[in-house]
C-alpha cells in the first residue's frame, strides 16, 4: 500500500500542477470572473438601470413645465380687387343697382412669434404620487432580482467547479486504479512464467488492465468537458488552460431547519421583488383610478410677437401678451379605455399576490429538499470514508493472499475495483454534501455573495 500511495501523492500532484501559462483559478477568482463577464447578469444589470430611469421619467411629472416657442408666418400679397358688399340704394341712368365695394388693406409679409410656456399641476387626484411609488417600487423589485440573479449565478459556478473538482478526483483515481491493476498484473505475469499461474488467468487480468485504460481516458475526456463548462460560465476562452487550486470544503456546519426557512422567507430577494411587484401594483390601481377624477393645473405664457415688411422686424414693430389662469379638467367619457385599464391594474394585482404565495411555498420546499439533502448527504460521506479505509485493507489483504497462493485472481479483482468504487463514490459524496450547503448559502446568505 505504500507504493499505492506514492502513486497517488504523483496522480494528485499531476492533476493539480499548472501547465506552462496555465491560468491559476480558486472558486473565488472564477466566481468574480462570473460576476464582471456574464451575460445575463449584465441583462439584469440593464433592467435595473432601465427601472431607475423609470423612477426620474415618473418624478419629472411632479415639477414644473417649461415651453419655449418660436413660429414665423410669411404672407404674401394679394392684389386688390374689389370686393362688392352690397347694392347702393340709388338707381344708375341705366336703371341698374351698382354694388358698393370695398377694398382690403394690405398686411405685413413678415410674422414673428415668440412664445413662452409654464404650466404645473397642482391637483391629479393621486394620478403623478401613485406612479412614482409604482415606479420606486418597480426599482427597488428590479434591484433586489439582480441581487437574486446574482446568487444563482455563484450558485452555478460553485457546482461548475465542484464538478471540475470530482472530475479531477476522479482521474486520480483512474490513474492510482490503473497503476495498482499494473502492478498486479506484473505479479500474475511473473507466477505464469513461473509455472503457478494459468494463461487464463492472465489473459482475464489483461483485459482488467485495458478497461483501467479506458477508465483513465473516459476521466480524463469528463475532465475536460468540465473545465470547458466552467470557462464558459465564467467567460474564459475554452483554448485557456485553467488549473483548479482548491479542493473540497472540509468544514459542514450544522443548521436548524425552521430558522434558516425564516431567515430566507424574510431576506430572500426573490421574495422581497415579489413583494415589490405586489406593491407596484397597489400603486398603479391607485392612480388608474385616479383617471376618473379632476385634475387642477396653473398654467401662464408670454407671447412676444411682431409683423413688418422686411424680414426681421424692429423693435418697435412687437407687442407682448402675457397670460394666466387655473385649468379644471373633469373626465366625463373616453370609450371605457380607463376602465379596462383598472381593470387589467386589478388583476395584476391579484397575480402578482398569488404569485407571492405560489414562490414562497416553492422556495420553502426547495429548502427543504436542500437541508435533507445535506443531512443525508454528510451522513453518507462519513460512511464512504469508512468504507475507503475498508477497501483499502481490504485490497492490501488480497494482494497479500494472491502473493502467497491463498487467494484468486477473481478475490483480487474485486477488492481492487471495490476500492476504487469507493474511491469514487466518497468523491461524490463530498462533492454532494457542499453543493448542498452553497445551494443553502445561497437563500440565507446575508449579501448577494455566497459563503465560501
Amino acid at each position: 500500500m505504500k507504493r499505492s500511495h506514492f502513486f497517488l501523492l504523483i496522480s494528485v500532484w499531476l492533476a493539480a500542477c499548472p501547465a506552462y501559462g496555465a491560468v491559476k483559478l480558486s472558486m473565488e477568482q472564477a466566481i468574480e470572473m462570473a460576476i464582471t463577464r456574464n451575460e445575463n447578469l449584465k441583462q439584469a444589470e440593464e433592467d435595473r438601470s432601465s427601472a431607475r430611469e423609470r423612477v426620474k421619467e415618473a418624478r419629472g411629472a411632479i415639477f414644473p413645465r417649461l415651453e419655449a416657442s418660436y413660429g414665423y408666418n410669411r404672407y404674401f400679397r394679394i392684389p386688390d380687387i374689389p370686393v362688392p358688399v352690397a347694392a347702393a340704394p340709388e338707381a344708375a341712368p341705366d336703371g341698374s343697382l351698382p354694388l358698393i365695394t370695398q377694398d382690403f388693406p394690405a398686411v405685413n409679409e413678415n410674422e414673428h412669434v415668440f412664445g413662452l410656456t409654464a404650466s404645473q399641476a397642482l391637483f391629479t387626484s393621486g394620478r403623478v404620487s401613485n406612479y412614482y411609488r409604482a415606479a420606486k417600487a418597480g426599482s427597488a423589485g428590479a434591484d433586489l432580482m439582480y441581487n437574486r440573479q446574482k446568487r444563482q449565478l455563484i450558485l452555478q459556478v460553485q457546482r461548475a467547479y465542484l464538478n471540475s473538482l470530482m472530475a479531477r478526483e476522479t482521474l486520480v483515481i483512474a490513474r492510482v486504479s490503473l497503476e495498482n491493476t499494473l502492478n498486479d498484473h506484473k505479479i500474475i505475469s511473473q507466477k505464469f512464467k513461473e509455472g503457478l499461474g494459468s494463461e487464463f488467468e492472465l489473459m482475464q487480468h489483461e483485459v482488467e488492465v485495458n478497461n483501467r485504460r479506458t477508465g483513465l481516458i473516459t476521466a480524463e475526456n469528463n475532465l475536460t468537458l468540465a473545465k470547458n463548462y466552467l470557462k464558459t460560465i465564467i467567460g474564459i476562452d475554452l483554448k485557456e488552460e485553467i488549473v483548479l487550486t482548491d479542493s473540497y470544503n472540509e468544514s459542514f456546519p450544522d443548521f436548524k431547519f425552521e430558522q434558516i426557512r425564516q431567515t430566507m422567507l424574510k431576506d430572500e430577494p426573490s421574495l422581497k421583488a415579489l413583494d415589490q411587484a405586489v406593491k407596484a401594483s397597489k400603486y398603479l390601481l391607485k392612480a388608474y383610478r385616479a383617471d376618473f377624477y379632476p385634475i387642477v393645473a396653473a398654467f401662464g405664457s408670454l407671447q412676444y410677437s411682431g409683423d413688418s415688411d422686411q424680414f426681421i422686424p424692429d423693435s418697435n414693430d412687437f407687442s407682448e401678451t402675457l397670460l394666466a389662469g387655473i385649468q379644471v379638467t373633469i373626465p366625463i367619457y373616453e370609450g371605457g379605455v380607463k376602465s379596462a385599464k383598472k381593470n387589467q391594474a386589478l388583476r395584476d394585482l391579484n397575480k402578482s399576490r398569488l404569485e407571492l404565495v405560489k414562490i414562497r411555498k416553492l422556495l420553502s420546499l426547495d429548502l427543504q429538499n436542500a437541508y435533507l439533502a445535506y443531512i443525508a448527504s454528510r451522513q453518507e460521506m462519513d460512511s464512504a470514508r469508512e468504507t475507503v479505509k475498508l477497501a483499502e485493507k481490504s485490497y492490501e489483504l488480497a494482494q497479500l493472499r494472491h502473493k502467497t497462493g491463498l487467494g484468486s485472481l477473481t478475490e483480487l479483482q474485486d477488492t481492487e475495483l471495490t476500492l476504487t468504487q469507493a474511491k469514487l463514490l466518497y468523491s461524490k459524496t463530498t462533492r454532494d454534501v457542499n453543493l448542498h450547503l452553497y445551494k443553502i448559502q445561497s437563500y440565507i446568505s446575508d449579501d448577494s455573495r455566497s459563503k465560501q
